[in-house]
């Protein structure tokens, strides 16, 4: 299944009321929120070229200005239902972005969907990007939500080509990551494919990517 495709049918099955993307590009996973949803779309350099809702509301600049900006008021005023992180394919800004959706306007019932987290090989899946085809080492907060946050609902799907991870059980009162920042930065930042070892889906928890699958995992 593709990553759209899945992305579409999680908007469909739990429909939610507010909906946040960190990485909105060319607009075309945002315009698969439902035309009720309110939706807010944040990049830096995004060039809008799909038809987006009236309830969509788009802001240039990075992620880490948007929360400093508007985390007490406006936009984020109350919690978001479902938010996709699809920026900078670099993990410390994926785990900033997480974090921050997290502690700032997440509850209990939210959940995060992440990119990029099944990589492909090892020249895509490199800090610096040397191919038109990258992936970044996204991968590496999976791997870092599961050491360091054992309590979090981690669904990887294996949807084509790089995979989409499904986050639930948020807890915003949680400081782990936060204050572990600087170290788990430190801990992975060396860290590249070759160390995931020969079983790369195995060690990164890559399931079917499965709407039934998905639905049943979380709602148990």
């Amino acid at each position: 299944m593709d990553y759209y495709n899945l992305l579409e049918l999680l908007h469909k099955e739990f429909k939610p009321k507010k909906y946040l993307e960190v990485g909105i590009r060319n607009g075309d996973s945002l315009s698969l929120a439902d035309g009720n949803t309110f939706c807010i779309g944040i990049d830096p350099a995004y060039h809008i070229k799909a038809a987006l809702s009236d309830n969509t509301y788009v802001f240039k600049m990075t992620s880490d200005a948007f929360f400093e900006k508007y985390s007490e008021n406006g936009c984020l005023a109350s919690h978001i239902d479902m938010a996709f992180i699809d920026g900078m394919h670099l993990f410390e800004y994926v785990l900033r972005d997480f974090i921050n959706i997290e502690k700032r306007c997440a509850s209990k019932d939210s959940f995060i969907v992440l990119h990029d987290t099944v990589p492909r090989d090892k020249v895509t899946s490199e800090r610096n990007r040397t191919t038109n085809f990258w992936t970044g080492d996204v991968f590496k907060i999976i791997l870092i939500l599961k050491k360091y946050r054992p309590d979090l609902k981690i669904y990887n799907a294996d949807a084509a080509p790089t995979g989409l991870t499904i986050v639930s059980n948020l807890d915003s009162s949680s400081d782990i990551l936060f204050n572990n920042y600087e170290k788990i930065v430190n801990e992975y930042v060396g860290m590249d494919f070759d160390n995931l070892g020969k079983d790369v889906r195995s060690e990164l928890g890559v399931e079917v990517a499965d709407i039934d699958r998905i639905k049943s995992f979380f709602y148990t």
